[in-house]
């Protein structure tokens, strides 16, 4: 189990940053990988759309591929077509490494 399910606590994901390797161990929506803040303080209302809220980085791409995968519970907004736009758009060109594990950092304040 990876960091990303096992930890609830508030104080660790504010005050720990995750630098991103093979995606098995990081948290997508929870953590703080990419940028300053979580994709759940980005983006609350689209993620509470998503099916599966617990997933892990490397769960959320298709393979080896760049290729995300996204399940929702509902029907979209305009607000929320613009957001997953814009989460896209901040996730082109990511790739997980599977030669190198996941890391979280002491980043107080981060």
């Amino acid at each position: 189990m990876g960091i990303g399910r096992s930890i609830n606590g508030e104080w660790f994901k504010s005050n720990v940053g995750c630098c991103v390797g093979d995606g098995n161990n990081i948290g997508f929506r929870k953590f703080k990988w990419l940028g300053n803040n979580s994709f759940s303080e980005l983006y609350l209302d689209l993620f509470a759309k998503e099916v599966y809220q617990d997933v892990l980085i490397s769960e959320k791409l298709e393979g080896d591929t760049t290729e995300w995968l996204w399940q929702w519970r509902e029907e979209f907004s305009n607000s929320d077509e613009q957001q997953l736009s814009d989460l896209k758009e901040l996730l082109v060109g990511i790739h997980l490494d599977s030669a190198i594990p996941d890391k979280c950092q002491w980043a107080p304040g981060a």
